[in-house]
């Protein structure tokens, strides 16, 4: 069984699919935007309060990198409008991330990125997928690409101690700086120190 099946599997026997939303979103709907942004930026505090108002808690991102800008973000993350307001005098055209991390309650992310890893998820456990908040990051062009939110229990903290990332090594692409790498098929975010989407 993958580490993904697994994982899937432990995050289902620990109630995890109890939806967070039965919605599934794409990145510009939950921004509120067609394409997702405004005249060519990101909008800070429309995307961040649409965060904030499905319960998560965020971080500013930096526009042209997936990072989060501030100091300890994964350690103390935005939770209130008060602070969404503060952070858009700084970042006003910043991208927000989603934060999960280890503990009971809070969130955590399976990121699939390559085709064919849910089905495989499925066939393995023999259960569909949980019904649960899910964000289609590129919908027209790679479908299969999702984020399937979770809320963290005591079982699922005993069973999953650190993220995960598994590379498909039967293939090669190469990188942005031109290096030779095996691609992504799925991240397990937010069960450790601090994960972003």
């Amino acid at each position: 069984m993958t580490t993904a099946a697994i994982a899937v599997t432990e995050l289902q026997q620990a109630y995890l699919s109890t939806p967070i939303s039965k919605a599934t979103t794409t990145i510009s709907e939950l921004e509120g935007h067609p394409d997702g942004i405004h005249g060519g930026r990101a909008d800070y505090v429309a995307i961040a309060t649409a965060a904030l108002n499905r319960g998560f808690r965020i971080t500013p991102v930096h526009p042209l990198e997936k990072r989060g800008v501030l100091y300890n973000w994964n350690r103390n993350p935005t939770t209130t409008l008060s602070e969404v307001l503060q952070h858009a005098k700084d970042f006003p055209n910043h991208n927000v991330g989603i934060v999960g991390r280890r503990g009971i309650g809070n969130h955590c992310f399976l990121d699939i990125d390559a085709d064919g890893v849910v089905e495989r998820i499925e066939q393995e456990t023999g259960q569909k997928m949980a019904v649960t908040y899910t964000v289609c990051s590129s919908p027209n062009k790679k479908p299969w690409k999702k984020h399937y939110y979770f809320r963290q229990t005591a079982y699922s903290i005993s069973r999953l101690r650190k993220e995960a990332n598994r590379k498909d090594v039967t293939k090669t692409v190469i990188s942005d700086n031109g290096t030779s790498m095996h691609p992504t098929m799925y991240d397990l975010k937010g069960v450790g120190g601090g994960g972003l989407l």
